[in-house]
């Protein structure tokens, strides 16, 4: 079961048709609570939306007055005023408000507890999630439907718990608007979505045996399309992926967590890169805007043969640098993901990966970093710089460091003008 509390924007499943339904729903309700500045109307919109996409009866939105956890906003599913003393789930709302746990209780009648409230109102489904923002709880969000409506499912929970975060941080961007201290504000909401996203990149990496492995992601605005990740597979073998959806913000950090989730099944499942590079495009095509791409490497590295083979989405050519010298460009099988999703992408590979052998996985924001005149880095400064650092016999965090410095020298100072990540394997 996923760490609602740590984890409510991973809210993915596997499972394509929920999880496109879900990404839309963000999506949409991202760019309506967002837009709108009134504190008071961005709260019954977000009870709107709650009621909306799960297809409940009621909604309430709960915050603390005076120590206690009360109604403030209550809706109907015709997007009316209901009375301020509505009937609801006291306990359950009291169960989240204390523990943070979400809740859903469905069913029958008898799954869920018998209260006076209930049984008047004749409600047959619950779900109650805690809304946190910076840590902090701001408030509880319910809803519930009652003989008369409908029993929500688990796709519906998972859609609302996600709700639930992005509503916290619209409510509290509201609040912050309303007492003047948005700008300075504005940069802690920023730091914790970066954090969220963070969380999504892999968390202390086990390298295999006889490669060392390091990987970095720097943003440049709120939110980032950029993704790696490093995965063991069920057989043994190690995936190794980076990719770059176009654009920043919501939108771009959603695609890119969409695929950080399909990935990680599919390398689960056993798929080869090309087939689970098939499958994400695929997915992805349904939901993104004409326009709309991502570019995606994905490589699989057999410790045992210590052999590398891989296929490429339209992603800038990875460099491996041999213990002889020779750099070689791992070159693309494929169109970017999310249009011409009938194109299926090829295998490349395997060539071996020998001992000394250094691999280096980058977007695009490392090559085309610019210069105080506007010159790009480009590749074959690029180039240069792993061939003079991985010669150096330096382990692979090492290697990392050394080609972001580089980086770092030749640009502007100042804000990044795009995303960068990184991925360095070295063969030991």
């Amino acid at each position: 079961m996923a760490d609602w509390a740590n984890d409510s924007w991973d809210f993915l499943s596997g499972n394509l048709d929920r999880d496109r339904r879900n990404l839309h729903l963000l999506m949409d309700t991202a760019e309506e609570l967002y837009g709108v500045v009134d504190r008071e109307e961005r709260m019954r919109r977000a009870v709107d939306r709650a009621v909306l996409v799960t297809g409940a009866e009621k909604g309430i939105l709960l915050t603390p007055q005076n120590g206690v956890i009360r109604p403030r906003v209550v809706r109907g599913v015709g997007g009316e005023d209901l009375p301020p003393s509505p009937r609801y789930s006291r306990s359950c709302v009291q169960d989240v408000w204390e523990t943070g746990k979400p809740v859903k209780e469905a069913g029958t009648a008898r799954d869920v507890r018998p209260t006076t409230s209930i049984i008047d109102e004749r409600i047959l489904s619950i779900m109650a999630t805690r809304l946190v923002f910076e840590g902090r709880p701001v408030g509880v969000l319910y809803v519930h439907g009652t003989f008369a409506t409908k029993d929500f499912t688990e796709s519906d929970f998972q859609a609302f718990v996600a709700l639930g975060g992005l509503i916290a941080t619209a409510l509290v961007n509201a609040k912050l608007a309303d007492e003047g201290q948005e700008r300075a504000r504005l940069s802690r909401q920023i730091q914790r979505a970066r954090e969220v996203q963070r969380r999504l990149q892999p968390r202390g990496v086990v390298a295999p045996v006889g490669f060392d492995v390091a990987g970095i992601g720097r943003v440049c605005q709120d939110l980032s399309g950029d993704y790696y990740d490093v995965i063991q597979r069920p057989d043994g073998r190690i995936a190794i992926a980076i990719g770059d959806v176009c654009g920043h913000g919501v939108r771009a950090a959603l695609y890119g967590a969409t695929a950080r989730a399909l990935c990680r099944r599919l390398m689960f499942e056993d798929h080869e890169p090309q087939r689970a590079l098939d499958s994400i495009s695929r997915c992805l095509e349904e939901d993104m805007d004409d326009g709309e791409f991502m570019t995606f490497f994905l490589g699989v590295l057999d410790p045992t043969e210590r052999t590398l083979s891989w296929a490429s989405a339209g992603h800038d050519h990875p460099f491996l640098r041999r213990t002889n010298g020779q750099i070689v460009e791992l070159s693309g099988t494929g169109t970017p993901l999310g249009f011409m999703s009938e194109e299926e992408h090829g295998l490349a590979g395997p060539i071996p990966f020998g001992s000394g052998d250094v691999l280096l996985l980058y977007t695009d924001g490392l090559s085309q970093a610019k210069s105080e005149t506007g010159d790009l880095w480009g590749e074959e400064r690029l180039r240069q710089a792993v061939e003079r650092h991985a010669a150096s016999g330096l382990a692979a965090k090492d290697v990392l460091s050394a080609v972001l410095d580089d980086v770092d020298a030749y640009r502007k100072p100042g804000p990044l003008d795009d995303d960068i990540t990184c991925l360095v394997v070295r063969a030991l």
